[in-house]
């Protein structure tokens, strides 16, 4: 998005950030990854999501929280209220020769908040 400046009397584009610009990543498996919004960034997430070999309760879970009725509004106002909302996702690593259940944080945050730290 962009806006004008004026400079020294003259006008000149400057870049403005989306106000709902954020950032999403799925901690060991997405890297952080810009989005203009919420519900851009919850989409993507969930296809990530529905990719891997989880239960069915956990992946319908996770499609609650990240597309299901009121969810964008949810999430907007955590942004609003913390700088980010997150959950986490349980998934089977079978390295090492033993299976076992490893948590990867699902995370939105709101670009300002997540370029500040």
């Amino acid at each position: 998005m962009t806006g004008l400046a004026r400079t020294g009397g003259l006008l000149s584009a400057v870049a403005v950030p989306h106000p709902h610009a954020v950032t999403a990543e799925i901690e060991g498996v997405m890297p952080v990854t810009p989005f203009a919004s919420v519900a851009d960034a919850a989409r993507v997430l969930l296809a990530a999501v529905r990719g891997f070999s989880i239960g069915e309760q956990q992946r319908s879970y996770v499609a609650c929280c990240l597309t299901g009725v009121g969810s964008a509004e949810y999430i907007t106002r955590c942004l609003e209220r913390e700088g980010a909302w997150s959950l986490t996702v349980y998934l089977v690593d079978g390295s090492g020769g033993g299976a076992r259940w490893v948590g990867h944080s699902v995370r939105i945050k709101a670009a300002s908040w997540a370029a500040a730290r």
